[in-house]
């Protein structure tokens, strides 16, 4: 396991030693993950279907069946983007206090009995490590 940031990659979220709370885990997977890859992009291309329903005897079936395609490969893209990054990046990365981190308690307590600072942050907001 090794940090996905030191290679050159972008890292999506601040580095903090301590586990985040549940608000803040909320606030991370709701409103910034679904908020930018979903709701957004399906916001507008939402408003675009609207328009051209509303203005139907000016456009036509075709452009509106090419904007409901392209809504619903939006909405499939970013739930792809969401996937991959769960499973390409969150599961090796050792930013533990990311809301979409996905590594196993084994390998987070062995990561903590070799890193101090974390580990003494995590026990203080009450984290145990398993024997």
């Amino acid at each position: 396991m090794k940090c996905l940031g030191n290679n050159g990659n972008y890292k999506f979220w601040k580095y903090h030693p301590e586990p985040i709370n549940g608000f803040e885990k909320f606030l991370m997977i709701f409103v910034i993950v679904l908020m930018t890859f979903i709701f957004i992009p399906l916001a507008g291309l939402g408003f675009g279907i609207y328009h051209i329903t509303a203005h139907y005897s000016m456009y036509g079936l075709i452009p509106l069946m090419l904007m409901i395609g392209l809504c619903f490969s939006a909405f499939v893209t970013g739930i792809g983007f969401i996937v991959a990054l769960k499973n390409g990046f969150c599961s090796r990365c050792v930013n533990f206090s990311c809301g979409l981190n996905t590594v196993t308690k084994e390998v987070v307590d062995a990561y903590l009995r070799k890193n101090d600072v974390m580990r003494k942050a995590w026990e203080k907001t009450g984290y145990v490590l398993d024997k």
